[in-house]
């Protein structure tokens, strides 16, 4: 089915109608990313609309594919926010969180990871779920996560004994994980600048923050993940 003519918040419409008719992720491609934005924004209004869906759902629903915005013949690297955009926007495919995703022609481009390989580097915990506090370290090295105390920044993390803390790309405060033994015994986000515990909460999804893993030389295309859920 071809529709052409259409405005970009009736584009936007569109999307929505055919996301919610299809039980697989579903590609919006647009020129530039200056209009995954807006197409973005648009998108998220009528998904929150028609789907009665919370703010948080929606953006776990519908999210963004930047391109690296760098000259990949220069040997540049792309920004931390837009690796983790991207990064984010696969793991969501693969486990079926994700149901539109809002992408730049140039995104397309680069060869990223597999499902599975995307799905191996991400952890859910909770009060009570088990992994011995050095793997959990090794889990987040190879999602991308630098090592580094204190934690302050997105995309960091550090071990003491018995506690974990990190600092999940799209989060506003970085999580301090306690252990009793290989059991964790609770999460609460805190300052980064007085340490202080700010809220308990009851569960944390730790999602690479790179898109392409060294171990994995060949790689795919985003189009591989849309019937991924």
């Amino acid at each position: 089915t071809v529709i052409a003519g259409l405005s970009p918040a009736a584009k936007a419409l569109a999307i929505v109608v055919e996301a919610r008719s299809t039980p697989d992720v579903v590609l919006a491609l647009v020129p530039s990313d200056k209009d995954v934005d807006q197409q973005l924004s648009d998108i998220r209004f009528f998904w929150r609309a028609m789907e009665g869906a919370d703010a948080q759902a929606v953006e776990r629903a519908v999210l963004p594919f930047p391109s690296h915005q760098v000259d990949p013949y220069r040997g540049m690297t792309p920004h931390f926010r837009v690796t983790a955009a991207r990064a984010r926007a696969l793991h969501g495919a693969a486990v079926g969180t994700t149901r539109i995703i809002v992408a730049s022609a140039a995104a397309l481009l680069p060869r990223v990871s597999p499902p599975d390989r995307v799905k191996r580097a991400s952890i859910e915990l909770k009060p009570g779920s088990e992994i011995e506090p050095p793997a959990l370290a090794d889990l987040l090295v190879d999602a991308g996560f630098d090592r580094q105390d204190p934690v302050d920044e997105h995309g960091e993390f550090t071990i003491r004994g018995g506690i974990v803390d990190v600092f999940p790309a799209g989060d506003t405060q970085p999580v301090r994980i306690e252990f009793v033994g290989d059991m964790v015994e609770s999460l609460r986000r805190y300052d980064p600048a007085t340490q202080r515990s700010t809220e308990v909460i009851d569960q944390l999804g730790l999602v690479p923050i790179r898109e392409k893993f060294a171990d994995d030389p060949d790689g795919t295309t985003l189009l591989d993940y849309l019937s991924e859920s």
